[in-house]
């Protein structure tokens, strides 16, 4: 039986632990206690498990939200200069033009449940609510135009040099427009590296200080980049500081609109933010409907790398919440600390992928039945069972069953015979195939991978299985700077190993073909791919999400086929969190890559915590 670290860590390529919930019909197991909404269509597991004191569920002001990094450090304050998932105050500190819509969601029990909002990019445009931008019309599929909200100031601490240059002046329409133009002029941005036909040919313009026209090339995909990369993308900032101080890549310059401002932020150790008492938004649903937000006095970020120091923080009150548990740390909280409440998320602990390059004919990859036979020598259900106690899923490429996708996603069951084969192990056979493929004692393959010890040790586990058909998997360890360069340019030599593309509504469906940061990093050159990605954003473009799940589904049956991606198993998640957090449900991201914008929502019920001792 193979033993390993089943938590894979977060804070590297994507950084997008924190991801969403079940498939089909299965429910996610909560602890939470749901209030039904009439308009609520997904079903919630009620389980008591906490002999805290009864309190009130109206809204309290003040207190402190501490939460948890994972990764090794905060990775920068500019989005210009660093994808959006990696400066992860900004996501506080700054506005964005759109964000998803909080009511959507579980809202404290008085949501509709239309999404989970624990997964990182939701797209659709029904998911969205006006943020810098109160209302958008639709002129025509590749032209919008954008109303500013009025009254809406930047921030103002004046121990800021930044924000006293800024001086809490309104924010225009020409704010947003730099602040977006800035991403698709600046080579260091993330859009301007991804998307360089995009952001090269877009136009927009304020036509007033209230007003944005915006208009880009007319072909599916840069119309679907409205949705994924331009309203609920980056934050708005103010063209002064970037002229006086040329970026943002010192925490000092760091300034918004945003429900929180940088207060202070100590490097491998903690970033803190104080409440923006002139922040313009208020709580949509629910018992504190109308109040003005946020309603807790700070929120401070622990850098935490050491996985023991992660969990000694959540039992000891340090933290208030941690999501991304995986299942044998879920099991210790659930026996040590049962005051905790938490949400199960099938499926949802991030994992990886080995990619591989399909274009060199030199390669033993570019031939289907050697990629067949690789996927047939992985023993997936003695995965499961053994790694993962039965709690993961397969397969997880392109998506996994996350609730928030659940109607895209195609099971192994629903899939063809065929498919079904390709996924049982038989070494004998997948042998067999090597030698139809050309390769009758098998060859040596060699696999980039970051250095961290959970990676290797599942790598060692696929090495131990594709030994038994003659293939020697040769395991070199990258550093993270080394690693994460080659993955942007998609630079290896024959396999590699990491996370792909964040899940979101058919991102990494998206990304198979192609190129850019992330994209098509197996190299695939298929045409069914390169025609039905169009008409899936098509339809996506068009509102018709049932013809989009269609086509994802007869799209992944071919990726499922061809194998251009062997995919791990993706285990269980679980979010957990102190009762004395109200309000909360275990959402991490309300919109696109907005990590931790939720806690503007909730509250810190002081009494309860100082009732339980901490």
């Amino acid at each position: 039986m193979f033993r390993l670290r089943r938590a894979w860590p977060v804070g590297v390529i994507m950084a997008i632990a924190l991801l969403a919930a079940s498939c089909g019909n299965q429910t996610a197991e909560t602890s939470t206690t749901t209030k039904t909404n009439p308009t609520t269509t997904d079903s919630q597991t009620t389980k008591p498990v906490s002999t805290t004191p009864a309190t009130s569920d109206k809204p309290q002001y003040g207190g402190t939200i501490s939460l948890m990094y994972t990764g090794s450090d905060i990775l920068g304050f500019d989005e210009a200069y660093n994808a959006p998932w990696y400066p992860i105050t900004c996501h506080l500190t700054e506005d964005e033009m759109l964000n998803g819509d909080w009511t959507q969601g579980p809202a404290g029990g008085y949501g509709t449940n239309k999404w989970t909002w624990t997964l990182e990019g939701v797209y659709n445009w029904s998911s969205k609510t006006g943020s810098l931008c109160d209302t958008w019309q639709v002129i025509a599929p590749n032209h919008y135009t954008f109303h500013v909200r009025q009254g809406v100031h930047f921030s103002l601490d004046t121990n800021n040099e930044a924000s006293a240059l800024v001086n809490g002046r309104l924010i225009t329409a020409d704010d947003i427009v730099y602040s977006y133009v800035r991403l698709c002029t600046v080579p260091g941005s993330y859009v301007y590296q991804a998307h360089p036909y995009f952001t090269k040919n877009l136009k927009m313009t304020a036509t007033d200080k209230e007003n944005i026209d915006l208009v880009v090339p007319d072909d599916v995909d840069s119309v679907y980049q409205i949705a994924q990369t331009l309203v609920d993308w980056n934050g708005t900032i103010a063209k002064e500081v970037i002229e006086k101080w040329g970026d943002m890549k010192d925490w000092k310059h760091a300034h918004g609109s945003g429900p929180y401002m940088l207060t202070d932020f100590v490097s491998g150790s903690s970033a803190n933010l104080k409440k923006n008492t002139n922040y313009w938004d208020t709580n949509p649903i629910g018992p504190g409907k109308g109040d003005k937000l946020p309603y807790a006095d700070a929120v401070r970020i622990f850098i935490i790398s050491d996985a023991s120091t992660q969990l000694s923080a959540l039992r000891t009150g340090k933290i208030d919440m941690y999501s991304g548990v995986g299942i044998d740390d879920a099991k210790s909280f659930k026996k040590t600390n049962p005051d905790l409440k938490f949400f199960v998320t099938p499926a949802s602990v991030m994992n990886c992928h080995m990619y591989m390059r399909t274009d060199k004919l030199d390669l033993p990859y570019h031939i289907k039945e050697v990629r067949q036979a690789l996927t047939k020598a992985t023993d997936y259900k003695t995965l499961v069972s053994s790694l993962y106690d039965g709690q993961a899923v397969y397969p997880t490429f392109p998506i996994k069953p996350l609730i928030d996708l659940r109607e895209n996603y195609l099971s192994i069951e629903e899939a063809s015979p065929e498919i079904q084969d390709i996924y049982t192990y038989d070494a004998t056979k997948a042998k067999a195939m090597l030698k139809e493929a050309g390769y009758p004692d098998g060859f040596t393959a060699n696999v980039f991978v970051q250095n961290n010890e959970t990676y290797v040790d599942y790598l060692s586990v696929i090495k131990e299985m594709w030994s038994k058909v003659g293939v020697t998997l040769n395991i070199n360890q990258l550093e993270f700077a080394v690693y994460n360069n080659r993955y942007i340019a998609r630079d290896y030599d024959e396999l590699f190993f990491t996370t792909g593309s964040s899940s979101g509504t058919f991102r990494t469906m998206i990304t198979v073909v192609g190129s850019g940061g992330g994209y098509n990093l197996s190299y695939v050159d298929d045409e069914r791919m390169v025609n039905g990605i169009p008409a899936m954003l098509t339809a996506f473009n068009s509102g018709d999400d049932a013809k989009v799940a269609q086509i994802h589904k007869q799209l992944s049956a071919i990726i499922y086929e061809e194998c251009w991606v062997i995919c791990s198993p993706s285990q269980n998640g679980t979010t957990f969190w102190w009762p004395w957090l109200k309000n909360y449900s275990g959402e991490t991201s309300v919109g696109i890559l907005n990590t931790n914008l939720w806690t503007k929502y909730v509250w810190i019920d002081s009494n309860l915590k100082k009732s339980m001792s901490y």
